[in-house]
């Protein structure tokens, strides 16, 4: 049937009323709910540019703000702001006046310029190093660095590393190069040197050669990398670099021909990567709500320059954290390492114990193409509380915060065999299941200090108590 042009005109106008009318009617609706946003106030920020806390933020000014997502707003931000490890206390309120919004953000900044002395453990952890004491397998560190350059939120790091490694190095990350603060850049250089060198894997133990007076490792690196991040949660990272390690022929031809592959003593490897980050995390340091994911791919090594190693790795892994009650919370981390292409020398395999940890098996390290680890606590935070010093005190540091959490862990681990070219003798522990659980207390204090004291028990019906000094994943 044909419709007459006169009948579509009508039709073609009535419709056209309808949606006008329907959108003037949204729109009301919407604007109920919403006040304008006529400024950002940010207080405290005697370092930090206004636009560097600005571009954390999940709100604008000049526009429309919803208060049905206030609450979800703050939060947000709040979290942002904490994340970027630049104050010690973020808030965030508000201010109506008529039918304008005014939001009050109030900070603390940290002590940003830091020349930091601290005394580490060389080795695994701090566990494998208890068990055979020697003061030369300790490194004492002077780190200068200023973590707010220029107040952009850049980093400047020059380091220096004397003890069982002797470093020096220097790292440099601008987060934001355009004017939209979606692209930035880091770059790093470090050298060092060493006197003892874990070359092999025997029954799970790494072997350890050393030479009094003689350095037998050297390792030279210079690296940079590009990030793209269009909004708050998701970022983008792509970079490359180079190493060049030189190790003694001892080691090379005797003792572990595979370390760096074929006998060499020297390995010249440049490499380039790839990763995705998704993070949506209340605490960086030590969630308690929110999930974290990534997913990595790197290239170490290429065919068409002749280079002496061609291996794909890539690297996936997800946390997500749950607070079933006020102070109860679940946590889950999932972390899966795999070796795609190309046949790993000894210092490229993969390991339990060196990256990834089931805990009961800290004392262990297994080498393989893969690692697959699963870590889960259920933990309850037994005390909070800010510790408020004298005025006196630079402000910085007037305000101590300390939280303690008991905890019940489970953990479960598997590394497939490595690679027969790679000496590593009677390892029992390579193509099993690994399992550990336990129970332990956390302390997470000062300027993102996390302290771990941990009983464990394993699958091999082995025990011990055990000590870290950082979050669990």
């Amino acid at each position: 049937m044909a419709i007459r042009p006169k009948a579509l005109s009508c039709l073609l106008t009535l419709m056209g009323l309808l949606c006008f009318f329907s959108g003037r009617i949204t729109a009301q609706i919407a604007q109920q709910d919403s006040l304008y946003l006529d400024s950002i106030i940010v207080i405290g920020n005697k370092v930090t540019h206004r636009d560097i806390i600005l571009r954390e933020l999940p709100f604008k000014e000049n526009h429309f703000f919803r208060l049905s997502n206030m609450t979800q707003a703050y939060a947000v931000g709040t979290s942002q702001l904490n994340n970027t490890a630049l104050f010690t206390s973020v808030s965030i309120t508000d201010s109506i006046a008529g039918d304008s919004l005014y939001m009050i953000v109030r900070l603390q900044e940290r002590w940003y310029i830091f020349p930091e002395l601290s005394f580490a453990i060389a080795g695994q952890n701090f566990n494998t190093w208890l068990r055979d004491a020697q003061l030369y397998r300790t490194t004492l560190s002077l780190s200068v660095s200023d973590a707010n350059f220029r107040g952009r939120a850049e980093k400047l790091a020059v380091d220096f590393v004397v003890g069982w490694r002797t470093l020096i190095g220097l790292r440099y990350r601008v987060p934001y190069l355009n004017r939209a603060k979606t692209i930035g850049v880091s770059y790093g250089i470090n050298y060092q040197l060493g006197h003892e060198l874990p070359f092999a894997t025997d029954s799970n133990h790494q072997k350890f050669l050393r030479l009094k007076g003689a350095n037998i490792y050297k390792k030279a690196n210079a690296n940079m990398e590009f990030s793209y991040r269009p909004k708050l949660r998701t970022s983008y990272t792509v970079g490359g670099g180079m190493d060049y390690i030189e190790i003694n022929d001892t080691i090379a031809r005797k003792l572990n021909p595979d370390y760096l592959g074929q006998g060499r003593d020297v390995l010249r490897l440049p490499y380039i990567n790839f990763q995705i980050n998704y993070q949506a995390l209340d605490y960086f340091n030590y969630p308690t709500t929110g999930i974290y994911a990534f997913a990595r791919i790197e290239q170490k090594g290429f065919s068409f320059n002749n280079s002496q190693e061609h291996i794909t790795n890539i690297q996936i892994g997800a946390e997500h954290y749950f607070r079933i009650f006020p102070k109860l919370i679940l946590a889950n981390n999932v972390r899966a390492t795999q070796v795609l292409s190309g046949l790993p020398s000894y210092i490229l395999t993969n390991s339990i114990g060196s990256g990834s940890n089931v805990r009961g098996y800290e004392l262990y390290i297994v080498n393989g193409r893969g690692t697959y680890v699963s870590n889960n606590e259920l933990r309850y935070r037994l005390y909070k509380n800010t510790f408020k010093l004298h005025k006196k005190f630079l402000p910085q540091f007037t305000q101590i915060p300390l939280s303690v959490y008991a905890k019940l862990f489970g953990d479960a681990g598997y590394t497939d065999h490595a690679p027969k070219e790679v000496r590593i003798f009677n390892n029992s522990l390579n193509d099993k299941l690994l399992f550990g659980y336990g129970f332990g207390l956390d302390f997470v204090t000062y300027y993102d200090k996390v302290y771990r004291f941990e009983y464990a028990l394993n699958g091999l019906k082995q025990s011990g108590f055990f000590i870290h000094y950082s979050a669990a994943f």
